[in-house]
C-alpha cells in the first residue's frame, strides 16, 4: 500500500494552553498533583494504576470547521437567501406581489452581511468542547425582541433617534406596503369622477355610523389622493398623518363606489380600473392582507376604522363567516386602547356628572366605540351570533336636534341596543325557558319600539322617498326589529290563541317591511354595502 500523503496524514494533537490536570483528573474533578515537574504520571493515576492521559485536542480540519454549529447557521443562512431571491424572481415573473412579511424577511435576510462560500475564520472558531456554550449573537433576536415590545398597548418603544434594527424593518416595510397600494390608485381623471359619485353613500354612512379619520366627502377622497401621491417622505410627515392607512382608507371607499356602479370592461369611463368585480375583490383581499391582518396597522384608532370600513365592502360580498371573525378582532384592539373606558367618561362629563372639558381625542374615541357597538349589535342579531359587546350598553342620546329632525346615530344606538335584547329571545328559545317567560321579554321589547316610534314625529315617517336618505334605511330596519320581536311567538301552534296579539303586530309589520322594500330597494345602487342585508331581511 502506499504511503499517505500530507493531506491524508491523521491531525497533529497538542497540549492544550494552561491546563495542568490530566484527562482522569479533570472527568473525576479532583485535584491533579505531580510529584514533579518531569513527572510522566500524576500522584491520583499513579494511585490508581490508571494511565495518564494529557489533555490535548486536535486540529481542526476543512471538514471538522463546516460542522460547527457557526457554520450550519451560516450555511443555512445562505440557503434561505438563494431560495428566497429564486421566489422573488418567480413572483416577478408570473406578476405575484410580494406581501408586507415578505419584504421584512428579504431586507432581514440582505441585512446580515453573510461572508462568501468558504471564507470562515478558522482562527476565530472556538474548540469543540466549548463552542456550544460561547455563541453568543451580535444582536438580539427580532422573535425574541417581540416579547418586549410594548407596542400593542400604545408605548411608544423607539420613539428616540437611534431606533432599533426591528423598528428600522418595521419602517422599511411600512414604506413596502404604501407602495403595493399605491399602484391600485386610479388615475387623477377618474378619482374625480369616483369621488362625484362616493359622495351620496358616504354621506349616509357618515350620518349612520360617523367617520373621523377616513374621507367623508368627494372633497377629502381627492384631497387624500392628491395626497398620497405628493409625499415623497411618509416617515416625515406629522403623526396625525398615516400613509398606509389612508391609502387603504381611500382604496376601500373606491372599491365600495365601484360595487355601487355597473362599471366593466366595456365602460370606457374608469379606464384605469377596469373590471368592477376583479377590482373589489382585489382591494378587499389586498387590504385584508396587508392591514387587518397586521396588528401594528389595525390597532390605532385609524386602522379600526380602516377594518369598519373593510366590513362594509364584504357586506356586498356576503362572506359572512370572515365579517363575524373581523368584528371580534376589532373589538379586541379596541377594548386594548381604551375606547369602552372614552366612552364612559365622554358621557359622564357630557351629563355634568364630572367635571373637565371634552378633548377632540376622547371624544373621536367615543364616536368610534359607539359605532363598533352598533355594527357589532345588529350583526349578531341579523346571524343570530353571539355579541362581543355585551357589557357596552349604548349611551341614550336625544334623538331629536334644536330644529325638531331626527339625529341619524342616535336613532341607529337605540335600534341597536333593541337589536341586542332580540338576541335574548333566541337564547331563551335555545335554553327551552317556559313560554309565559318569552311572551313578558317580547312585549317588554314591543313596548320599547313603540316608545321610540312615538318619540320621533310623525311627518318623518312615510314610505316614499324621492331619493336615497338614511332614514328611509331606519324606518325600514324599525319594521324588521318589530317582525323579529314577534315571529318566533307568532309561528307557535297556538290552539287557545293565547299568542293572537303576536301574529296580527307580526303580520302587520311584514306587511309594511314588505311596502316599504318595494319602495326603498329601487333607490338602492347597484351593489349599495347595505343592499345585500335589506334583500336577507325582506326574504327571510
Amino acid at each position: 500500500m502506499a504511503g499517505r500523503t500530507p493531506s491524508q496524514e491523521r491531525p497533529l494533537k497538542r497540549v492544550r494552553k494552561g491546563t495542568k490536570s490530566c484527562t482522569e483528573c479533570r472527568q473525576r474533578k479532583i485535584r491533579c498533583d505531580w510529584s514533579s515537574e518531569h513527572a510522566a504520571t500524576c500522584d491520583q493515576c499513579l494511585a490508581r494504576e490508571r494511565n495518564c492521559v494529557l489533555q490535548v485536542h486536535e486540529l481542526k480540519t476543512a471538514s471538522a470547521i463546516q460542522s460547527t454549529p457557526r457554520a450550519r447557521i451560516l450555511q443555512l443562512e445562505r440557503q434561505v437567501q438563494y431560495l428566497s431571491g429564486a421566489v422573488r424572481r418567480l413572483n416577478e415573473k408570473v406578476g405575484i406581489e410580494e406581501n408586507d412579511h415578505d419584504a421584512l424577511a428579504l431586507h432581514a435576510t440582505l441585512d446580515t452581511g453573510f461572508p462568501a462560500h468558504g471564507s470562515i475564520d478558522v482562527d476565530n472558531e472556538v474548540p469543540n468542547d466549548t463552542e456550544d456554550v460561547s455563541e453568543e449573537p451580535t444582536s438580539p433576536p427580532p422573535h425574541l425582541m417581540q416579547l418586549f415590545s410594548n407596542s400593542i398597548l400604545g408605548a411608544d418603544v423607539h420613539s428616540n433617534e437611534n431606533e432599533s434594527p426591528s423598528s428600522a424593518r418595521h419602517s422599511t416595510g411600512k414604506s413596502h406596503t404604501l407602495a403595493i397600494l399605491r399602484r391600485h390608485l386610479p388615475s387623477r381623471k377618474d378619482m374625480v369622477k369616483i369621488a362625484s359619485l362616493a359622495s351620496r353613500w358616504l354621506a349616509i354612512y357618515d350620518s349612520m355610523f360617523p367617520i373621523i379619520k377616513a374621507p367623508k366627502t368627494s372633497e377629502e377622497m381627492l384631497s387624500t389622493f392628491d395626497r398620497l401621491w405628493q409625499e415623497q417622505s411618509p416617515a416625515t410627515v406629522d403623526s396625525d398623518w398615516k400613509p398606509v392607512l389612508s391609502c387603504a382608507s381611500l382604496l376601500l371607499a373606491i372599491a365600495i363606489t365601484a360595487q355601487q356602479t355597473s362599471v366593466n370592461r366595456a365602460d370606457t369611463e374608469l379606464q384605469s380600473i377596469g373590471n368592477a368585480t376583479q377590482f373589489v375583490k382585489k382591494i378587499s383581499d389586498m387590504v385584508e392582507r396587508l392591514v387587518i391582518a397586521e396588528d401594528v396597522l389595525v390597532e390605532s384608532l385609524a386602522g379600526i376604522e380602516v377594518a369598519l370600513l373593510w366590513l362594509r365592502l364584504q357586506l356586498g360580498r356576503a362572506r359572512i363567516k370572515k365579517m363575524y371573525i373581523v368584528i371580534r378582532r376589532i373589538v379586541a384592539f379596541a377594548e386594548l386602547s381604551g375606547l369602552p373606558g372614552a366612552s364612559k367618561a365622554m358621557e359622564s362629563r357630557r351629563s355634568g356628572a364630572v367635571a373637565g372639558t371634552i378633548d377632540r381625542d376622547l371624544w373621536h374615541k367615543a364616536e368610534l366605540w359607539e359605532s363598533i357597538c352598533a355594527v357589532d349589535r345588529i350583526m349578531s342579531m341579523m346571524w343570530s351570533m353571539p355579541l362581543g359587546t355585551l357589557h357596552s350598553p349604548l349611551p341614550e342620546r336625544e334623538l331629536l336636534d334644536s330644529h325638531g329632525r331626527v339625529i341619524t346615530q342616535s336613532y341607529v344606538s337605540r335600534q341597536a341596543q333593541i337589536a341586542s335584547r332580540i338576541l335574548d329571545l333566541d337564547s331563551m328559545s335555545s335554553s327551552g325557558k317556559p313560554g309565559y317567560e318569552m311572551f313578558n321579554t317580547v312585549m317588554s321589547i314591543d313596548q320599547e319600539l313603540r316608545y321610540l316610534a312615538n318619540q320621533v314625529p310623525s311627518t318623518w315617517w312615510k314610505i316614499n322617498w324621492p331619493s336615497l336618505e338614511s332614514s328611509a334605511i331606519l324606518q325600514y330596519w324599525h319594521q324588521y326589529l318589530i317582525v323579529r320581536t314577534h315571529v318566533r311567538l307568532a309561528l307557535t301552534q297556538d290552539p287557545n290563541q293565547q299568542f293572537a296579539f303576536n301574529f296580527a303586530t307580526c303580520m302587520e309589520a311584514s306587511q309594511a317591511l314588505a311596502r316599504r322594500y318595494g319602495a326603498l330597494r329601487p333607490l338602492l345602487p347597484i351593489g349599495f354595502f347595505a343592499s345585500r342585508v335589506i334583500d336577507l331581511q325582506a326574504f327571510t
